[in-house]
């Protein structure tokens, strides 16, 4: 006798096989249910990488591909090349100009001194030789000897339109125009002699003798500019002083407080514990005291980039911190991620960069940077988090200052303009690979993942891979994302309602077949997302062309075992 799948037995002939009740036949089906529920599933496992490389060792680009190396040299060499005015010696620090000295104000008695004499009856060459000079002093010539008449006339100022209308004939007439004419000017009055001789005021401005005053009636006197040189020239006043304000003094002693404490800050110092404290009492001034002006800046570059032939890791974070401090210029700060990234390759030097508070300035370079402008920079920062977070320690880190939020934001940033213009295309899929392999190692716990989940990342991916597809390292870091993710059954429902996603997936199974570990991971992802969604099964059968994609998948796959198979056997 013979025996089923179920182990029941029934009689060898092949006309009893029609025989089998319906129950034998309901219970291999149950059976086989059974099984198949009974199956758990796991993510694919990928080892770790122990380069600490950007790519990673196993990691091959498309050929052609411009990829930025692992083995970055960045030295005083390379920051002072970064800098403005790179080659120009270095500028001393900025003084403020001493203060002018203060002039004594001008005696009361030399100040006011009238003198009386008729302009009317006295023509100019019988005038007082002082105050011809004076005159002349006053217009800028040379003056005149007597008896000579100067080139330049006396201006002199129009009469009143009333009293030549009574000159000829018209308007006033008779006594009114007498009376007008007999009345005297209206001019400024001279100061009461109680105001002069008031303490402390100052004395009125004179009259500008090179002009000359109306005649005055028959009999009167007018007065005219006092005869003392001083007061012939215009007084200085306050407005006329640099005046230097109480912010003014404070920065200019901060910055040289700044630069006391720089120069104990020398490669030549063989104490290490010295050189620590100098650089935290840096921190602490520029904390409280940040510097603004290029040309401050530039100095403090000029002196710091001197420690950064050193080989100590401490102190080269150190600096390095320091000079994220003074300045973010794509190009300083590019040198600076690169001098972490090879620092970051030790993985003994971890808990150095956790320890100089640069979790947060990793995080914020992020957050913050453009693209457009600070693809290099990113690039490497990206590189350092993703190496610092191959632990536990870490990932809590990073997750609790808040990098998942940020790396989601930096993707939806990318998909809304998946081409930034002025960026090549094989640099932004390098900077988006390492951001992808950060986030990815960031996602061990449900929190995180979770927390991705809400910030819409399903369309970010998606568009994505649609994009920089053809991407691989890019590629295969998504979909290990994604393999992450959808295990978790909390996010399975927010990525599994995503079309883009589902078409950008279904497209790599058309362009990957020759990638077996990008492939499998597509098809791990697919199996989780269409399991407990009918939507997206639908949505898949449709994409692969009624499953015929599928299909040819298996066939293809049963033919690589069979070669296998046989190649072994031989």
């Amino acid at each position: 006798q013979k025996t089923n799948l179920m182990g029941d037995r029934f009689p060898g002939a092949p006309e009893d096989r029609e025989a089998l009740s319906n129950a034998v036949l309901t219970r291999i089906v149950g059976g086989t249910r059974a099984a198949v529920r009974a199956m758990q599933t796991s993510r694919p496992f990928t080892p770790m990488d122990r380069s600490r490389g950007l790519f990673g060792a196993s990691s091959s680009g498309l050929p052609g591909d411009d990829r930025p190396t692992s083995a970055v040299t960045v030295g005083r060499k390379q920051f002072l090349a970064s800098l403005p005015d790179a080659g120009a010696p270095s500028r001393p620090p900025t003084r403020l100009a001493p203060l002018p000295p203060a002039q004594p104000p001008p005696s009361a008695s030399g100040a006011r001194r009238s003198i009386s004499l008729s302009l009317a009856s006295t023509p100019p060459e019988q005038a007082a030789p002082e105050a011809r000079e004076r005159t002349h002093s006053l217009s800028g010539e040379e003056p005149s000897p007597p008896g000579v008449e100067s080139p330049r006339k006396q201006r002199v100022l129009p009469r009143p339109p009333t009293a030549r209308k009574a000159e000829s004939g018209g308007g006033l007439g008779g006594e009114a125009a007498e009376t007008f004419a007999a009345s005297p000017p209206v001019m400024p009055q001279p100061p009461s002699p109680r105001t002069a001789s008031s303490a402390g005021a100052a004395p009125r401005r004179p009259f500008s003798s090179d002009v000359a005053a109306p005649p005055a009636a028959p009999g009167r006197t007018l007065p005219v500019a006092p005869s003392s040189p001083g007061a012939a020239v215009r007084r200085s006043t306050s407005a006329d002083r640099h005046r230097v304000s109480t912010a003014e003094m404070a920065d200019e002693q901060s910055w040289n407080e700044f630069l006391a404490i720089l120069g104990e800050l020398t490669p030549e110092s063989a104490d290490l514990p010295a050189l620590y404290a100098v650089c935290e009492r840096l921190v602490s001034h520029l904390t409280r005291h940040p510097l603004h002006g290029s040309r401050r800046k530039g100095t403090a570059l000029r002196s710091l980039v001197r420690m950064l032939d050193m080989s100590d890791p401490r102190l080269l974070v150190k600096v390095a911190r320091i000079v994220v401090m003074i300045t973010r210029a794509a190009g300083t700060l590019g040198n600076v991620c690169k001098l972490l990234f090879r620092i970051s390759r030790d993985a003994r030097h971890d808990p150095i960069f956790i320890e100089e508070g640069f979790v947060d300035i990793l995080v914020s370079i992020v957050e913050q940077a453009d693209v457009k402008e600070s693809a290099d920079p990113l690039l490497y920062a990206c590189g350092v988090i993703k190496n610092i977070t191959v632990d536990e320690g870490g990932q809590a880190q990073f997750v609790a200052r808040g990098a998942v939020q940020a790396f989601a934001s930096l993707f939806f940033e990318l998909a809304a303009e998946p081409t930034p213009s002025g960026v090549p295309a094989a640099a932004l899929a390098n900077m988006l690979a390492q951001a992808a392999a950060a986030l990815r190692n960031l996602l061990g716990k449900p929190e995180p993942r979770r927390v991705l989940a809400g910030a819409r990342a399903a369309e970010s991916l998606g568009t994505l891979l649609a994009t920089h597809g053809r991407a691989p390292a890019l590629a295969l870091n998504i979909v290990r994302i994604l393999s992450v993710l959808t295990v978790d059954d909390t996010c399975v429902a927010a990525f599994a309602g995503s079309p883009a996603l589902l078409a950008a997936l279904v497209g790599l199974l058309r362009d990957a077949r020759d990638n077996t570990p990008l492939l499998l991971r597509v098809l791990f992802v697919l199996g989780n997302l269409t399991a407990a969604d009918d939507d997206a099964r639908l949505t898949l059968f449709e994409l692969t062309e009624s499953a015929s994609m599928l299909f040819q998948l298996l066939d293809q796959f049963a033919s690589d075992d069979q070669a296998a198979a046989a190649a072994a056997a031989a």
